[in-house]
């Protein structure tokens, strides 16, 4: 899966994009290309180094969960 995580506030980055594929970082930097993968924003949200893969764990879990509910109806 690849994800975008935009406009986090990283700790010594100020506010960037974060291009996550498999499971690693890819990419830091500011307005990242957005095409064919889910984006997530994180306006007003900090991104901690050391919590990057929880989160990506947990974001990764509430996407699966948004397309098994649309699959439903």
């Amino acid at each position: 899966m690849t994800l975008l995580i935009k406009n986090a506030n990283v700790l010594e980055q100020g506010l960037v994009d974060v291009l996550i594929e498999e499971d690693k970082i890819k990419a830091i930097g500011t307005e990242l290309d957005s095409t064919n993968m889910e984006v997530v924003d994180a306006k007003g949200q900090f991104l901690f180094p050391g919590l990057l893969i929880f989160m990506f764990i947990y974001v990764n879990q509430v996407v699966n969960q948004r397309r098994q509910l649309s699959l439903v109806q």
